[in-house]
């Protein structure tokens, strides 16, 4: 099949290929049976023999590891429990959204940001730290999680005698033993390297953070007149690090860390008549920056989203106009590619956005319409409404609601993250009146006095909330939620359009 091929060639080769992916799944589940059987005599032995290890070769272009890495790291989890052990806290364990540690950073001080500065230290600033960490010290503090002998010993043989080499030009460079840092690539590697890190939140004396593998990130609020005081505090916490780091065999690298000062659009003129002292890491001056990119999301010193919007606006038109020769296929496999490709930038943590203002919002909405049009051959100057509900396709800011309220039912359902659950109460807790607000779940819309605070995360998506039927709010699982509340968005926009 060539890319000229036709949309019938097309489906006729999905169709044949059904029976071949059928027999790659048989294939493995009976490459699993030997491979598991490997794993069990490793884990008697407890120790890795030579003959399995991972001898890794990578091209210049890519970096690739067996699939073995992953299944043996996944039966080492369960067998040393280390991820579930009730010894140990990883303070530098990535969530399951970003995006609820994005609430935490901006939603949570929306009223502090009325008449404060927030100086934010955003920065991935490990120079090749999974290939830095040092197994004897690694192991010293797998040892203090009370980890079996055995263990122990597994775990120094599965670190240790690994060997890589460099694939060129379909030239190989000689072998060479890989004498620290962890696998890369393996399942196991990321969670080893938080435990090998997982004393770095104890440099922090002053500032708030979060940590994201080899990412930290510092926080500080200061009012005008202490500004000056809350940068030196931050020094001073940048200068602890720096020590910590150089102790653990890290290196820091002051040339991709970035600050950035978070204020209210009046206060931010105040800050060229302060004399602020510089940001410094290992005596390199970090300078203030109007705009950071943070784990993929634009921050900018205003708290907008224009500069995140556009970027988010270019990304998506250029996928799409990468699509456009294909567009005499079918609709069904443009509308998938459209899922696929495009809507998860708009996707990304789009439960920030709730203050989004309306040209922003409008922006987005064009190129959520042009990818309407792409899938149904609509023209430019007809009518896109059809086209949406022949698709079933919330548009972007029903989108949007969707996964906030989704968000909030899992919060309020699990009890997680608590830094936002502790931030909704229904009105049930003041009474045990069996009233309709108690029956239906109300929420207890926080009191505000600013358009700011009222826009954030915990009152927009509160009141979202509040406004949704019973039927919908009572639902006992997530699935269903999610579900009856698309069809719920779904009809209220239609009502809407009729209106």
């Amino acid at each position: 099949m060539h890319p000229g091929s036709s949309p019938h060639e097309i489906s006729a080769a999905v169709q044949t290929s059904r029976p071949f992916v059928f027999i790659l799944a048989a294939l493995s589940r009976e490459a699993a049976k030997p491979i598991s059987a490997t794993m069990k005599t490793t884990f008697k032995t407890a120790k890795c023999r030579q003959k399995y290890h991972l001898n890794c070769s990578f091209k210049l272009y890519s970096f690739n590891i067996l699939p073995i890495a992953r299944i043996r790291d996944w039966n080492i989890e369960l067998s040393t429990n280390l991820r579930y052990s009730s010894r140990m806290r990883l303070s530098s364990y990535k969530n399951a959204f970003c995006s609820t540690d994005y609430i935490k950073v901006i939603d949570i001080r929306f009223p502090e940001k009325i008449n404060t500065f927030e100086s934010a230290h955003i920065s991935q600033f490990m120079i090749k730290a999974f290939d830095s960490v040092d197994f004897d010290l690694l192991l010293t503090k797998l040892q203090t999680l009370h980890l079996s002998d055995s263990a122990i010993t597994w775990m120094y043989s599965y670190l240790t005698d690994r060997q890589q080499r460099v694939i060129s030009n379909n030239r190989f460079s000689s072998w060479r033993t890989v004498d620290t840092g962890v696998p890369q690539g393996s399942v196991l590697g990321p969670l080893l390297f938080s435990i090998y890190i997982n004393g770095i939140s104890k440099s922090f004396k002053h500032c708030r953070y979060q940590i994201y593998a080899d990412d930290v990130q510092l926080y500080i609020s200061a009012r005008p007149d202490a500004l000056n005081d809350s940068i030196n505090s931050l020094n001073e916490d940048l200068d602890s690090i720096s020590s910590w780091s150089q102790q653990f065999g890290l290196n820091l690298n002051a040339c991709k860390s970035q600050a950035i000062l978070f204020a209210n659009r009046r206060l931010i003129p105040e800050v060229n008549d302060l004399n602020i002292p510089p940001v410094k890491l290992d005596k390199t001056i970090i300078p203030f920056s109007s705009t950071v990119k943070n784990l993929g999301v634009h921050f900018e010193s205003n708290l907008s989203w224009d500069t995140h919007i556009k970027y988010t606006c270019k990304k998506a038109f250029s996928i799409l106009h990468s699509l456009k020769r294909l567009y005499h296929y079918p609709s069904k496999l443009k509308q998938t590619l459209v899922q696929t490709l495009i809507l998860p930038h708009f996707d990304y943590c789009d439960v920030l956005f709730s203050d989004l203002r309306i040209d922003s919002a409008q922006k987005l909405q064009r190129v959520h319409n042009a990818c309407v049009r792409f899938i149904c051959n609509v023209r430019y100057y007809d009518h896109i409404s059809p086209s949406f509900e022949k698709l079933s396709w919330l548009r972007l800011h029903e989108r949007r609601n969707l996964h906030s309220l989704s968000l909030l039912y899992r919060i309020m359902h699990t009890s997680s993250p608590y830094y936002l659950f502790a931030r909704f109460h229904t009105l049930s807790r003041y009474h045990n009146i069996n009233t309709r607000s108690q029956r239906d779940n109300t929420l207890e819309i926080p009191l505000h006095t600013s358009s700011l605070y009222s826009s954030s995360f915990t009152v927009a998506t509160s009141r979202h909330w509040n406004s949704l039927p019973p039927e919908v709010k009572g639902c006992r699982t997530l699935k269903s939620f999610k579900s009856k509340l698309e069809n719920y968005l779904m009809t209220s926009c239609q009502t809407n359009l009729l209106l």
